[in-house]
């Protein structure tokens, strides 16, 4: 989250703070609102063998021990169950080079490894298969400042695979309307501007199987609740090319209704028997009246017809 939102959040969330207690659950326990139709649940707040938890801004599916990894803005790593009855897991700690810990963005590579962009240094990095490898350092790293000019803290903060070769990145803030992306091919780089209107924010990417890409999109309002909007939108495959230097979503979504008012930062698409599910989490900021939630919406309630077996 952009440093001036980040601080702002927290004072008009402290202002609220005596109409809306904050959740100091010691367990995963589900999220109680009649007004809210998907499937949402409030993670603890208790360290998970002694790492702070919180801050969560990525979350991919790992389908070999078939859960949720997540990274924090903190550089720790989690593994979040399905089961809402297990405990979370401490995975480990990131490493990057010159201490860069706020990781953004995580997402599955074709070997079975991992790539994780991390927001405060620009780098996009890549870790052997295998959970425990986030935990060792990268095989690889790229610096994404060299790409162009990137803000600071407000820079990317979304990562998807537009196939086995080509990766999508897009920043979080920009001019007016306008967000920041390249398409990744190799050693080679294609600048484009992704529109993301009336203020929101893009806050993570993934790939539906037929190539759409799906954008999680969040706004910080103000001190007037609800503090926060979330959209999602797609993105047609077919305007993924990677010669547009001009992206807009074929439709959007809002996500009021189906998800409480938090900081969304964090999407997923999880296949689990031969359904689609969409999988989100929120980043509290380590803010004591944030939440951490996660939260599972079926593709098709969001986009009939499509992502089906």
């Amino acid at each position: 989250m952009k440093l001036a939102a980040r601080i702002g959040a927290a004072l008009c969330l402290l202002f609220a703070a005596f109409a809306t207690p904050g959740c100091a659950a010691d367990q995963a326990r589900p999220y109680r609102d009649e007004a809210i139709s998907a499937d949402v649940r409030i993670l603890p707040r208790a360290p998970v063998e002694g790492e702070a938890f919180g801050g969560l801004s990525g979350i991919e599916w790992d389908p070999v021990g078939d859960r949720l990894i997540a990274v924090s803005d903190r550089g720790a790593v989690f593994a979040l169950p399905f089961d809402i009855a297990a405990p979370i897991e401490r995975v480990g700690r990131l490493q990057a080079p010159k201490e860069i810990i706020d990781a953004e963005a995580i997402r599955r590579a074709p070997d079975g490894g991992w790539l994780v962009v991390f927001e405060v240094g620009d780098l996009l990095a890549g870790y052997a298969p295998g959970v425990d490898s986030l935990s060792g350092p990268p095989k690889w790293t790229r610096d994404l400042a060299k790409l162009g000019r990137i803000p600071f803290n407000g820079g990317i903060e979304s990562l998807t695979p537009l196939d086995g070769e080509r990766w999508l990145i897009l920043t979080e803030t920009g001019a007016g309307d306008r967000r920041k992306g390249w398409i990744l091919h190799g050693a080679n780089a294609t600048a484009f501007e992704y529109e993301a209107p009336d203020g929101f924010q893009p806050t993570d990417a993934a790939t539906l199987p037929n190539g759409d890409v799906l954008v999680l999109e969040r706004r910080f309002n103000g001190i007037v609740p609800p503090f926060f909007s979330a959209k999602l939108a797609r993105i047609d495959a077919k305007s993924l090319k990677g010669d547009e230097a001009f992206i807009q979503a074929a439709e959007r979504v809002d996500l009021s209704g189906w998800l409480p008012s938090e900081n969304w930062e964090g999407l997923a698409i999880v296949r689990r028997a031969g359904v689609f599910d969409l999988w989100f989490v929120s980043d509290d900021n380590f803010i004591g009246i944030q939440r951490s939630l996660l939260a599972r919406i079926p593709v098709h309630a969001l986009f009939p017809g499509m992502a089906e077996d």
